[in-house]
């Protein structure tokens, strides 16, 4: 009777430990999406700081003006890394 009681307790036991890794078990998946989802939220930050006037800043030698309709590439780039902002926030909150 006591080889029975082992065996069911080392049943139990290797369940334990089976339910104690899955709880362990990191998805890397999600943390990369979460990774990424910060780093658009970072981009945003800096083209909205690139396109805005600081009050903190005399200088505004720095700032891009894209309220106009143009063709110039790098404006068109920075209008859409404004974009970036909420994307990434509805990914790491969604």
């Amino acid at each position: 009777m006591g080889r029975a009681c082992n065996k069911g307790m080392r049943g139990l036991k290797n369940k334990f430990w089976q339910k104690s890794m899955d709880r362990n078990a990191r998805d890397s998946g999600i943390e990369l999406l979460k990774i990424l989802a910060i780093f658009l939220i970072v981009i945003s930050h800096v083209a909205q700081t690139l396109t805005s006037e600081n009050p903190y800043i005399t200088y505004n030698g720095y700032i891009v003006d894209i309220s106009h309709a143009t063709t110039n590439i790098q404006h068109l780039i920075l209008v859409c890394f404004r974009t970036f902002g909420p994307l990434g926030n509805s990914i790491f909150c969604g």
